[in-house]
């Protein structure tokens, strides 16, 4: 167990068929983990949607944290649903601190679409080809919407203090990188290998860290959002998504800002790693920034 334990950072105990954990499951697992793996955390919830949770709360008392997943995709898959849906991030969250006992709260998988359906009555195999995707994979994970999307995901459950949020899948379909073995059908004409701007997104966050998340209000989020970081010394890094299909003119004060943007442009040099987003000419930032369609803006000093 010593060798495993340097590789986990901490335990999810889910059920093999209940929708989310009971008190007889926590009582039965934890205690034998807690032995184990005394200094990981170990917390408990549901697979599927927090409405499970929600329905039949696992008991917090004996967990470091709950956890439930998220994905803006059940009645309706248009993209302004999906924009519509990232504020609900906000509710459900707040909601399970209601009855989380004070205990952290862990988001994931955040996907897409649902990876299975925690409702269905039976089981109906899919009959993938060479040019279908499985039912679980939506194909703007290779999309700039996609990765603004990501980001509003993460500004409203990193605003309201979720501890840890885990997105996607590493590698395929569904995953933030290209996989040989989930290759895309030729009509979407993706290179064999190469990095999704979900990926793009996500590594710009983690250059953030260690800076403090700062509440960004957006007077229309389902036209444009993004989130903001504050560093020790109150220097600020502010990222932004156009959520829509038309250029954005979007005003703000800033004063000794540059921008650098990812666009249709330029998107696919970065996937195929022919151009970094750190070798982006920044253009300097007067109070308004034009947005592209479904392009991001990393805006810094």
């Amino acid at each position: 167990l010593l060798p495993l334990s340097k590789y986990v950072l901490e335990f999810i105990v889910l059920p093999a068929k209940a929708k989310s954990a009971d008190v007889k499951l926590i009582r039965h697992i934890v205690p034998h983990l807690r032995k184990h793996f005394p200094d990981k955390k170990t917390g408990s919830g549901t697979d599927a949607f927090f409405t499970e949770l929600n329905r039949s709360r696992t008991p917090p008392e004996d967990l470091d944290f709950l956890t439930f997943s998220v994905n803006p995709q059940v009645h309706a898959f248009d993209v302004r649903t999906m924009t519509e849906n990232l504020q609900g991030h906000r509710y459900v969250v707040e909601s399970c601190r209601g009855f989380a006992g004070g205990k952290a709260i862990h988001v994931g998988p955040v996907t897409l679409k649902m990876r299975t359906n925690p409702n269905a009555t039976s089981r109906v195999p899919e009959n993938i080809g060479s040019e279908a995707l499985p039912s679980y994979v939506d194909s703007r994970q290779l999309s700039l919407y996609a990765a603004g999307w990501t980001m509003g995901s993460f500004k409203y459950l990193a605003e309201n203090q979720v501890e840890a949020i885990t997105y996607y899948q590493t590698c395929g379909w569904a995953g933030l990188v290209s996989h040989p073995d989930e290759s895309w059908p030729k009509a979407y004409a993706v290179p064999s290998r190469c990095v999704y701007p979900v990926y793009l997104v996500l590594q710009e966050l983690l250059r953030y860290k260690k800076k403090f998340i700062k509440p960004l209000i957006s007077s229309h989020p389902l036209v444009m959002d993004g989130v903001a970081f504050v560093d020790g010394a109150g220097n600020e890094t502010i990222l932004l998504a156009n959520l829509t299909p038309e250029a954005q003119h979007i005003q703000f004060l800033l004063k000794g800002f540059s921008s650098r943007t990812i666009d249709a442009g330029n998107a696919l040099g970065l996937m195929e790693g022919t151009a970094w987003i750190s070798t982006l000419k920044p253009v300097p930032v007067d109070n308004a920034i034009v947005l592209p369609p479904f392009a991001l803006a990393l805006i810094e000093k």
